[in-house]
């Protein structure tokens, strides 16, 4: 193997430009050097459907449902909502910080069939679950096909 690839057996004795730019995209401390714009996030979302209503669920941890908006218009759902970023002690400094904070926005495609008034929301536990009733099918009915009388055809009897 080293004699296919010379160079990475003795990267630390030859540095190319190549490695640098390796190095940069690979590197975990390439998010963390621009700490002025804010990371966006965005919840993950599950989308399940059952004869009834759609019900759309989305982990939104740590926020308050005063912090969410919810909007549906046109055929499409939007959750909207902002995870603040909590204050920290005078003295302590930072070591670590993986947890995203900011505003977020998802939109969702929902299906004509959702009777807008009946749409319910609730919050619990980080997890967000919209249902969203749908319109009861009109019921189909089989109609036959019956071969004309002779009267209605205009030939008489």
């Amino acid at each position: 193997m080293n004699v296919l690839f010379p160079l990475i057996r003795n990267r630390r004795q030859v540095r190319l430009p190549e490695w640098d730019l390796l190095d940069r995209l690979f590197s975990d401390s390439l998010a963390s050097k621009n700490t002025e714009t804010k990371p966006s996030w965005r919840p993950a979302v599950d989308v399940t459907e059952t004869p009834q209503e759609i019900v759309v669920q989305a982990e939104v941890p740590g926020m308050e449902k005063e912090d969410l908006d919810l909007t549906l218009s046109e055929g499409l759902l939007t959750i909207r909502g902002e995870k603040r970023a909590e204050t920290k002690a005078e003295n302590a400094r930072s070591l670590r910080g993986e947890r995203r904070y900011g505003s977020f926005s998802r939109t969702l495609r929902i299906p004509a069939t959702v009777v807008v008034g009946e749409i319910d929301a609730s919050y619990k536990n980080g997890l967000l679950t919209v249902r969203l009733p749908k319109r009861v099918a009109a019921e189909s009915r089989r109609v036959p096909v019956q071969n004309p009388r002779s009267e209605e055809i205009g030939q008489p009897s």
